[in-house]
């Protein structure tokens, strides 16, 4: 049973010390190995045959195990020494020479969190849930299945009494069934090793340890009565399955001594006595008894079982927890081969209803055949029987034909008879119709003479029609897209008009505020005033000042005075920014509003100008307004309103205006290209309408 439990970690160091991928090593190496093999167990010149073992210079891994099994395995079973000594063989040497072989291998490796020691015990683990095959037979190369592994870290949990994300173990196994130990070193330290610090890392890695590998079977604290000097003292006790140590604390350091248990060892309850520990028991050994007290009697109860059922343990050559992954391994491959069977079951299925459903698409396919061959022989039937009714219809047309035929032979010869006379009477009227025609080619000629000249007059005649004919169309093609140019001209006078009426009533009020401006800054005698408050008149606004009635006020708005208000309007918010009271000097500035109220109360004459300048990175747009400049406009709102609908080629005569666009007003959408070309189309069109007679109103024009 030692062998077999060594298989795999002897398998890990001829792996190491054998040819990469070749599955042989060299003799010369291996005779090291089995040197420092057979010197752990207590055999010399254990390496004294490998060289004749098997011809060649290498071996292979089952020749290497063959040789070791019976040079050195079966020699301590044959050897002269008793039973005894061969338990007190440490077979762990052997695991621990293997490692120091293979050890270096893994040593050196990114991202490394456990250390040498913990790494050792987890090749010992690994070696000990390796895979093995449905006889109990190790499988080549070693490797874990991946439900041990799971099952590793469930009991890893279970001693540090945390826990881990499955679907980070899950990723982590990816798709593979089994494992290395390189991948599983890998695993550990990618899952758990990042979880837990290295202190409960060591700790449960100790406990796994315990648990497979040395498997306690029960630990604790009891009083051990002494050989040499019969005293009690208190020792920690640990039960393993083929001896059990003792030792002065629970650290389990320093050892005292073992006791190795066989089938033959008992442990008996003793009688209580008076002067002597309580719960007493003897464990009877083959070659001595010892004497022991547990704490109570419950503890007794639990060791005298545990002695017992380890005694009956060493009869059998395997351990309860090979048997356990024996036994799991057996479950899994039935499971597995049972979903193989399912999966071959069900692959069958798979092909079978492929093979239905392909059988099935022929059948359709031989159906669809066998109907398109009826709808094709329908046709051919369809197509002879068109035929045939064809052919009757040709036959009963010949024989119309002939009937005809017959019927027109018949009227021939009557024709005939009937031609004989008339032939005579033709020669008679052939030489008068000759004479007659020498006499009209006469006239022919004379009349092919006049008509020649007809000819060529009627082609000038048609030339010229042509030609008047292009020119009326695009007479016409010229009238629409004046038309069009009028309608749009007019569009944009209206919008002129709405921008003028909104420029008075801005200037309007402008002047209401220039006369309140020029009425408070002349020196006036108080009146009274019908507003008293204690802050003074600024505590009223503009609103409330305006409807008070001053004589002054009804002076400068009865049109003697002429003024100047300035209007600056900012393109960006198409409000008034500002105002102010100008001389006429100030004019020469550009982007003002000049208004001469005592021709505003008869007509006003607009000029609409756009002075765009930078202050300050705005634009300012300007509007000015002079009635000394310009002749005066004046317009029916009212009917421009009401005559939107009116035809563009016949102009109001109720619109009397002169217009001077330069440019586009700022508030306006209007490009000044756009207007000027408007103008250029309207004059024209005036023009057009004066020489075709149309009577505009005098004055009118657009510049």
């Amino acid at each position: 049973m030692a062998f077999e439990e060594r298989k795999a970690c002897l398998w890990h160091a001829f792996n190491a010390l054998g040819e990469q991928g070749k599955g042989v090593g060299v003799k010369s190496q291996l005779k090291v190995l089995t040197q420092n093999i057979g010197a752990s167990l207590g055999l010399s010149n254990a390496e004294a045959g490998l060289e004749d073992f098997r011809s060649g210079s290498a071996i292979t891994f089952c020749d290497y195990l063959y040789y070791l099994q019976v040079e050195l395995f079966n020699r301590l079973q044959n050897s002269s020494v008793n039973r005894q000594s061969v338990t007190k063989i440490n077979f762990n040497k052997v695991d621990e020479i293997c490692w120091m072989v293979c050890s270096t291998r893994y040593a050196v490796r990114g991202g490394k969190k456990l250390c040498d020691d913990d790494t050792y015990k987890l090749w010992r683990l690994f070696n000990f849930l390796a895979e093995e095959d449905d006889a109990g037979d190790l499988v080549y190369p070693v490797v874990i299945d991946k439900e041990e592994v799971e099952l590793f870290v469930q009991k890893f949990l279970q001693i540090v009494s945390g826990s881990l994300d499955h679907a980070v173990l899950t990723a982590a196994l990816g798709e593979a069934c089994v494992l290395s130990f390189q991948e599983f070193l890998t695993l550990v330290e990618s899952t758990v090793c990042q979880v837990f610090d290295p202190d409960t890392v060591s700790l449960a890695m100790g406990g796994l340890y315990e648990e497979f590998i040395v498997q306690v079977i029960k630990k604790g604290s009891l009083l051990k009565k002494g050989h040499v000097i019969t005293n009690w003292k208190e020792r920690w006790f640990v039960m393993t399955p083929s001896v059990l140590r003792y030792f002065t604390s629970r650290d389990e350091k320093d050892k005292k001594g073992e006791i190795y248990i066989t089938q033959y060892c008992k442990a008996e309850p003793l009688p209580e006595k008076a002067g002597t520990k309580p719960n007493r028991f003897a464990l009877v050994t083959e070659g001595k008894t010892y004497e022991i007290s547990a704490p109570d009697f419950r503890t007794r109860t639990e060791w005298i079982s545990a002695v017992k059922a380890t005694s009956d343990q060493c009869s059998k050559t395997v351990t309860r927890q090979r048997l356990e992954c024996r036994h799991r391994a057996k479950r899994r491959h039935q499971r597995r081969a049972l979903l193989k069977q399912e999966e071959e079951k069900r692959q069958v299925e798979l092909e079978q209803m492929a093979k239905t459903r392909l059988e099935l698409e022929s059948e359709k396919q031989a159906r669809a055949d066998a109907e398109a061959r009826l709808q094709q022989e329908a046709a051919l039937r369809e197509a002879e029987q068109q035929r045939l009714r064809e052919v009757e219809e040709l036959r009963q047309q010949l024989e119309l034909l002939l009937e005809a035929e017959r019927q027109a032979k018949k009227d021939e010869e009557i024709v005939r008879s009937l031609q004989s006379r008339i032939l005579e009477e033709e020669f008679e009227k052939r030489e008068k119709l000759e004479q007659l025609k020498t006499e009209l080619e006469g006239l022919l000629e004379e009349e092919r003479h006049k008509r020649e000249g007809l000819e060529e007059e009627r082609l000038q005649h048609e030339a010229l029609l042509t030609e008047e004919q292009l020119k009326l169309e695009q007479l016409e093609q010229e009238r629409l897209n004046m038309d069009a140019k009028m309608e749009e001209a007019l569009m944009k006078l209206r919008e002129a008009e709405r921008v003028k009426e909104d420029l008075r009533e801005k200037m309007a009020k402008k002047e209401q505020e220039r006369v309140f401006n020029i009425k408070v800054s002349k020196l006036v005698h108080p009146e009274p005033f019908q507003f008293v408050s204690h802050r003074g008149l600024g505590a009223f606004s503009h609103v409330i000042l305006k409807h008070v009635p001053t004589g002054d006020a009804a002076d400068k708005t009865s049109g003697d005075t002429s003024s100047h208000v300035v209007t600056d309007t900012d393109m960006a918010s198409g409000d008034v920014s500002s105002s102010s009271v100008i001389t006429d000097a100030d004019k020469t500035t550009g982007g003002v509003i000049t208004t001469d109220t005592d021709s505003m109360s008869d007509e006003l004459s607009t000029d609409v100008t756009t002075d765009t300048g930078k202050t300050s990175g705005d634009d300012t747009t300007s509007v000015t307004a002079n009635t000394d400049q310009m002749p005066p406009v004046t317009t029916d709102t009212d009917k421009t309103s009401g005559d939107e609908s009116a035809d563009s080629d016949e102009p109001s005569n109720d619109i009397s205006s002169s217009v001077n666009v330069d440019k586009a007003v700022a508030s306006n959408d209007v490009s000044p290209v756009d207007t000027k070309e408007t103008c250029a189309a309207l004059n024209n069109n005036v023009e057009e309408d004066n020489d075709s007679g149309t009577q505009l109103p005098p004055g009118t024009s657009c510049v």
